[in-house]
């Protein structure tokens, strides 16, 4: 498997110590709104108090700051792809008190590849020829003066397995983790992966070309952070025992793979994940942490999110109160596609402004057209509605309810007939949302209200089928769609060719009404008709008669469309009402469209006979 290179790089060659990296990581996905564009995410962390303060200072989460680096595509036509800045999601401002004082955010990038399989490099020049200004902090492992690398390999062809390009894993991480000196930790990453693959992590190394140059000293950082130190591939656990180590600053390096299934061995991609481990000197003994009460909360974007948590420590019986407030604010770094979170008593659906090119808000609608969208904050639209509002479905399967409801965008339509909107303009996107209750639903009661004195009396009885209207994908009328199918895909603005036929031979017809109806009804707007043809007359523009062989049967075509307003399907059944005259030569169903003046037939011959008393009756089709 071919794979892209992302790296991450920084060079210095001099003692003067510009010790403001504190790690990162990247992840990549195809972009959701074009398949043609890789769509690159960073989170990088540094040095707050480092100069220029526009450049790494995080002053409030959403900032934007300008960070250092350019990415680069070495083969490609363009060289710089975009500079590294940032919008700072988190920051410490604690300073010399902790030995702390990082900002960390988050970048990202549409890039339109011009093959599906080349380099990246980020680095601190354009032309590597400045290297000074580069550095992690000075580390207990690696020395000082150590430069900085992150690499990650992608693989934009389409899976086997998938249908569609892989996405690479993903992980987050604070830039510093605190370990008491002499004490044992475990440090679990937390992984993510668009595709449900397998995830592994592992150390990075130098062999692969994942590690950045030795420094002045003949030191890199890669590898097991120390000899003593375990990392747990398949749980993505690292147990680090700062026993016997000097205070201060360790530096963390780990490769994240993703894999199909258990037994692949063949990575997909990987990506970087690089922090820092601060052994911090205390004279008490170890303390384990616990938590009172496990804690599983669905955040949504731009939400501030606040727990209390209670630690204490066993040797002591000493109990201490942490309020912890985290406040989770991204555009860059937020999901890039859309959600649905499932309250007890509503459905919210966010939808990232990327995803729909940042359309305006009122243009999405749910089932019922007069619930729309709003704004959520910078990154997001969110849509929501009560379960039992909206043009809510509700069905319930296996003693459970599930509602699903569709935000659309809206269409300009090309007419408003009976109070449906209908269009020949396709949708820019559809998110079906799906809301599932967690137990079993017993609340719906079904009555049979005694509303009749006597009991009911049901009467029965059978009826002929006098006609039949079937649908061609050509003016020869030779290829007919299937009528078994229950539904008929069709593309916008085709043009349907339609067959009206009565099933006896020796009788004349005529079209005297067609019209449409969406098919999933929600008790609103899309309840409404497209009378398309009426009178016997074309009441579309693009509506047309074709030649008719006999007079038993017409025939006419129009250009597909759709109704603006509708449920989960977006499927339509057409009815037409119909004269059928004895004999072949009528006038009542010999004049298709009323003018005054005869029509032809196919044999250009026109149509005329005596009158009688046309029957009525409808057929019908579903597109």
């Amino acid at each position: 498997m071919s794979f892209l290179f992302v790296t991450i790089m920084g060079l210095a060659l001099s003692n003067s110590l510009a010790s403001h990296y504190r790690g990162g990581t990247i992840k990549w996905a195809v972009s959701p709104t074009n398949p043609n564009k890789v769509l690159l995410s960073w989170r990088v962390s540094w040095r707050r108090s480092y100069a220029p303060a526009s450049g790494f200072r995080c002053e409030r989460p959403g900032q934007e700051l300008t960070g250092e680096g350019y990415l680069l595509c070495e083969q490609c036509s363009s060289k710089i792809i975009t500079d590294m800045a940032f919008n700072c999601t988190d920051f410490s401002d604690a300073g010399e008190a902790t030995k702390e004082d990082w900002a960390t955010g988050v970048g990202r990038y549409e890039y339109s590849f011009e093959s599906n399989i080349f380099d990246i490099t980020f680095r601190f020049d354009d032309q590597m020829q400045t290297y000074g200004g580069s550095n992690w902090i000075q580390l207990q492992n690696y020395g000082q003066a150590n430069f900085y690398k992150m690499v990650s390999s992608v693989d934009l062809t389409v899976r086997p397995d998938t249908g569609r390009p892989n996405s690479s894993p993903a992980t987050t991480m604070l830039p510093i983790i605190r370990v008491q000196s002499g004490c044992s930790s475990k440090i679990r990453i937390p992984t993510l992966d668009a595709d449900d693959d397998v995830v592994r992590c592992r150390w990075s190394e130098y062999s692969k070309d994942e590690c950045p140059p030795y420094n002045l000293y003949g030191k890199s950082v890669c590898g097991p952070i120390t000899t003593d130190t375990l990392l747990d591939e398949n749980r993505c656990e690292i147990t680090f025992s700062s026993a016997g180590k000097a205070p201060g600053w360790y530096g963390v390096a780990v490769m994240i793979e993703d894999f199909s299934d258990k037994e692949s061995t063949l990575p997909l991609s990987k990506i970087p994940l690089q922090f820092l481990i601060y052994v911090y000197p205390l004279e008490l003994p170890c303390r384990k942490i616990q938590i009172s009460s496990p804690l599983c909360e669905v955040i949504a974007p731009n939400q501030h999110f606040s727990a209390r948590i209670e630690a204490f420590s066993e040797s002591e019986g000493v109990r201490s109160v942490l309020s912890l407030v985290h406040e989770y604010y991204s555009s860059l770094d937020a999901p890039t596609e859309p959600s649905v979170v499932c309250d007890p008593g509503q459905m919210s659906v966010y939808i990232p402004k990327v995803y729909v090119d940042d359309m305006p808000a009122r243009k999405f609608m749910l089932h019922d057209p007069s619930c729309r969208g709003r704004d959520f904050n910078e990154t997001h639209f969110v849509v929501q509605t009560r379960y039992d509002e909206c043009g809510s479905v509700l069905k319930k399967k296996d003693g459970k309810l599930v509602v699903r409801n569709t935000v659309r965008d809206k269409i300009r339509p090309i007419t408003v007939s009976n109070g449906a909107a209908v269009s020949r303009r396709k949708h820019k996107f559809e998110i079906v949302a799906t809301c599932k209750s967690e137990v079993s639903y017993n609340a719906d009661i079904k009555l049979n209200p005694d509303s009749v004195q006597s009991p009911p009396f049901g009467v029965h009885g059978m009826f002929d089928v006098a006609a039949s209207m079937a649908l061609f994908a050509n003016d020869a009328y030779d290829d007919r769609y299937d009528s078994g199918e229950d539904e008929i895909d069709i593309r916008m603005n085709q043009r349907l060719y339609v067959s009206v036929m009565a099933n006896q031979e020796d009788v004349s017809l005529k079209v005297e009404q067609c019209k449409a109806h969406a098919v999933d009804n929600q008790g609103n707007m899309s309840d409404g008709e497209f009378i398309f043809l009426d009178n016997g007359c074309p009441n579309d523009e693009t509506l047309r008669f074709e030649n008719s062989p006999a007079p038993n049967e017409k025939r006419f075509s129009l250009e597909a469309f759709t109704f603006m307003y509708t449920g989960i399907k977006d499927n339509i059944t057409i009815r037409c009402s119909v004269s059928i005259c004895e004999g072949e030569e009528d006038d009542e169903c010999g004049d298709q469209c009323s003018t005054g003046e005869a029509v032809e037939d196919s044999t250009g011959d026109s149509i005329r006979g005596r009158r009688s008393n046309p029957r009525l009756t409808d057929v019908y089709l579903t597109v």
